[in-house]
């Protein structure tokens, strides 16, 4: 195998899944700067992103996992069922918290408000007059920022340990470090179900289970749960009259970082077994 080969697998790095983790309300909440007050108990919970919006009659512009911001302009605190039924349809649309800003349409959360995001439970919590919505929105951009820099540089090391694998070690040392870095079994068969190599040495009967099954496909490409496990097959291109599957068989569901070594690790794969001698 030439290390050229394995150099222009670096050009793909860019096609990596580097999705972005959800933050923590517990880390918003705890910026000074911000001076954010949660109400009452419900304080725990995750986010992706940050909306302002005053639409009140509908949520379907806004995004799971998303903040709402909003200043209450449309949000009229008599009106008990109207306040409950936007709560309701910020909840139904997977709405993370709502921040509701006080000290211009209202000097306080309006008690009607507070009550149907505790029925609901929807996070709730107080944004003064001082913090701009856009401050917020900046230091929210700003950490998924920082995230992925370190995202981006952990699968790059990833990568290139699955690099000096293949290079020095062939498809065992491949397979090997692969189950190291996504912390998962790792086994590569052919189209007949003969395992080529696997880690551990000795693979478990669910993993050979999914090799036959894939097999039986024509080696189709799936992701699935069986006994609580993660189950990843990879058909890898075609070679001749054969074909190999990757399988990964995960205790657990694969983060970003570990499903990017995964997609790294049938790339290089393919290249081994193709040019095992080269």
């Amino acid at each position: 195998m030439s290390k050229d080969a394995l150099d222009g697998t670096r050009g793909g790095q860019d096609e990596l899944d580097t999705t972005v983790e959800l933050l923590d309300l517990s880390w918003l909440y705890g910026i000074r700067t911000l001076n954010l007050s949660p109400v009452d108990e419900l304080r725990r919970g995750k986010f992706e992103s940050v909306q302002a919006s005053e639409i009140v009659e509908t949520a379907e512009f806004f995004r799971p996992f998303s903040i709402i911001l909003t200043l209450g302009l449309r949000v009229h605190p008599g009106d008990r069922q109207g306040v409950a039924a936007y709560v309701d349809r910020l909840k139904k649309a997977g709405v993370a918290a709502l921040g509701f800003g006080t000290g211009l349409q209202h000097a306080e959360i309006p008690s009607t408000l507070i009550e149907a995001c505790a029925d609901a439970e929807l996070p709730l919590f107080e944004v003064p007059r001082a913090t701009a919505f856009a401050l917020i929105s900046k230091v929210v951009g700003e950490e998924h920022a920082r995230l992925q820099a370190v995202a981006a540089n952990e699968i790059l090391e990833a990568a290139e340990g699955l690099n000096r694998a293949a290079w020095n070690g062939g498809v065992d040392a491949l397979v090997g470090r692969t189950r190291t870095a996504v912390g998962a079994d790792v086994l590569i068969g052919d189209n007949t179900g003969r395992v080529i190599s696997s880690a551990p040495a000795k693979p478990t009967e669910r993993a050979l289970k999914a090799l036959r099954l894939a097999v039986a496909d024509n080696g189709r490409s799936r992701a699935y749960r069986a006994e609580n496990r993660t189950m990843i097959v990879q058909r890898m291109r075609a070679m001749g009259g054969k074909y190999f599957v990757a399988v990964v068989d995960s205790p657990h569901p694969l983060p970003p970082l570990a499903r990017s070594a995964v997609k790294h690790f049938v790339g290089l794969a393919e290249i081994v077994l193709r040019d095992p001698l080269a």
